[in-house]
């Protein structure tokens, strides 16, 4: 299968496209030796990049939606999601405190929320709020909510035991929803999982598909109050992030591999990298389908996007680099 290679990005560990344009925009995670990446614009024609955060963005607080709060001064970008609102187009980061570095311990566990300005010379963002998170929350990736707000998965609580129940293949994490300051977190019921990672929400809103990273399967859980049937979707490695096809198919990044020799490895000061597979999951018939296969040196692939009819880009939690597929 025919690979190129768009280089630039900063450890791009989720990656979404912006509705309505020619651009998508990439994370940024504070991992390895960045410990400052940025979040970029990439056009799916030209393959340009355009700055995003921190260098590209203006300072437009929501105060009525988010109460006082203040930009991330130190920040590390995981999940994304976007969503068009009315004539807004927002787009949702996971943010955490980074762990090494010269900002290691300085910033919050939150979900940053900006708009995209479409503008005549390229893209630009506009920061309007952030969601604080509980104490216990490690945010992993998340998905608007046709009704405001979204719902993130917490991949694991903090401390020891919790890590250890985890490998073991215990239940260590759940699903929360926010909606607003005034009503705040809830766990969605049903969703205390073995590291939570991707997550989706089922086109009629009724159920959540979820990644449960370390059991290597796909779960849909019920929405309260809806009639859906939990359904448990096993592949043939680690589930990361969940996109979505144009054709209206999830797009499951799969990391073929072991738990327990990746966790191995990261502890050994090891290079992380292997094989991966973009499935695309039916969420009406639960059919899967491998659209690609491969292993990028030097890579990590964390989610696979469909762009246009014709393409799969993947992006990777380390590395400066996408590599794009052609169908």
């Amino acid at each position: 299968m025919r690979r190129r290679e768009i280089l630039g990005v900063e450890n791009a560990e989720d990656i979404v496209h912006i509705p309505g344009s020619d651009w998508v925009i990439t994370g940024a995670m504070s991992i390895g030796d960045i410990h400052r990446p940025r979040m970029f614009f990439v056009n799916i024609r030209t393959h340009d990049l355009r700055p995003a955060w921190p260098d590209n963005f203006v300072v437009d607080l929501d105060r009525e939606r988010f109460g006082d709060v203040e930009p991330p001064r130190a920040y590390s970008f995981h999940g994304l999601d976007v969503v068009q609102r009315a004539s807004a187009i927002e787009v949702y980061a996971v943010n955490h405190s980074p762990e090494h570095g010269p900002d290691a311990g300085k910033g919050r566990e939150s979900v940053e929320i900006f708009e995209v300005d479409l503008l005549r010379d390229g893209p630009s963002l506009r920061w309007r709020g952030a969601a604080l998170g509980p104490s216990w929350l490690g945010g992993n990736d998340l998905c608007a909510l046709p009704e405001g707000g979204f719902a993130i998965t917490n991949f694991c609580y903090p401390g020891p035991e919790a890590s250890k129940m985890g490998r073991a293949g215990g239940i260590c994490g759940n699903v929360l929803e926010w909606r607003s300051c005034d009503e705040g977190w809830s766990i969605v019921p049903g969703t205390d999982l073995n590291f939570p990672n991707g997550i989706a929400l089922a086109p009629a809103g009724d159920a959540y598909f979820v990644a449960s990273w370390g059991k290597k399967k796909v779960v849909r859980v019920p929405r309260p109050g809806s009639g859906v049937s939990r359904v448990e979707i096993p592949m043939d490695g680690m589930i990361d992030n969940i996109t979505w096809t144009p054709d209206g198919g999830m797009l499951c990044c799969v990391q073929v591999g072991d738990p327990a020799e990746l966790f191995a490895t990261v502890e050994a000061g090891g290079k992380i990298e292997g094989p991966f597979q973009a499935v695309r999951l039916d969420p009406v018939t639960l059919e899967t389908k491998i659209l690609v296969a491969d292993t990028v040196p030097d890579l990590f692939v964390t989610t696979v996007l469909q762009v246009g009819e014709r393409e799969v880009w993947a992006s990777a939690v380390i590395g400066n680099k996408l590599a794009v597929y052609d169908l």
